[in-house]
């Protein structure tokens, strides 16, 4: 089950990392937005493997709470529950 967690209003950025369209490498990219401080870090990879994508999400989750920052993990809710997220984006 998602981990409970009351999180107050998300105000500010929302910020999705998603390999296929980074620079610089999604770990890279990622400790950049979470300097900036965002509202949640979503990972959003539709054509990673499940592997890489439940390994990219593991590392996330925990920069994120390092941050204290909500990490969402993308349509997955099997990934979600794994890498321990604190949410799901559920697309159409």
């Amino acid at each position: 089950m998602l981990r409970r967690r009351v999180i107050q209003k998300w105000q500010g950025f929302y910020a999705i990392v998603d390999p296929e369209h980074c620079v610089l490498p999604p770990l890279a990219t990622a400790d950049a937005i979470l300097r900036a401080g965002p509202a949640a870090l979503q990972l959003r990879w539709k054509n990673g493997s499940d592997r890489d994508r439940f390994k990219l999400g593991v590392e996330l989750r925990k920069r994120c709470n390092q941050a204290s920052i909500p990490f969402v993990m993308n349509d997955r809710f099997d990934l979600a529950l794994l890498t321990k997220a604190d949410g799901l984006h559920l697309g159409q």
